[in-house]
Order: C-alpha cells, then structure tokens, then sequence
C-alpha cells in the first residue's frame, strides 16, 4: 500500500499543472515515493499524455524499455480523475 500527504498535493490540479515540473526533484512524487527517480523521458511523455487530455485528443505514444511510460500515464490520469 502506498500512501500520501493530500496536502502537499493541493494546487496540482488540471489546467494548473507543470506536469514536468510535477516529475522534478523537489515535487511531490519524491517526497512521497524516495526511490522515484528523474527520468527525462518520462517527464516529456506525461507532458504528451496530460496535453492530450487537457485537448480532448487521442494519443499513441511509444517509449522504450526503462522510461517509467506507466507512471508517465498514470499520474496525468489520476490528476483528472481528481477534479473530475
């Protein structure tokens, strides 16, 4: 079981979000989850998810072994999710 401080969270809210910056040292993700790392690539392909969220669109993104590409999808997911 993984859990959270809610509070630290506040303000990272759809249409607020820097989702890259939601994936750099000092967010969130580290200080709740220590063995998260920074990885660049995850950081553009949650930039690509959460953009065709915010759009409405339809995305197929492709991403290598070791990129982190199921996180990179479900933190934009969750973040709608939450204020849905």
């Amino acid at each position: 079981v993984i859990s959270f401080d809610q509070k630290k969270w506040i303000g990272w809210k759809r249409g607020k979000v820097e989702i890259d910056k939601l994936f750099d040292k000092g967010s969130p993700l580290f200080k709740d989850f220590p063995r998260f790392e920074e990885r660049k690539e995850q950081k553009e392909l949650a930039k690509m998810v959460k953009d065709s969220f915010d759009k409405g669109d339809i995305a197929l993104l492709e991403a290598g072994t070791g990129v982190g590409k199921s996180f990179a999808y479900l933190v934009p997911a969750l973040l709608l999710a939450h204020v849905k």
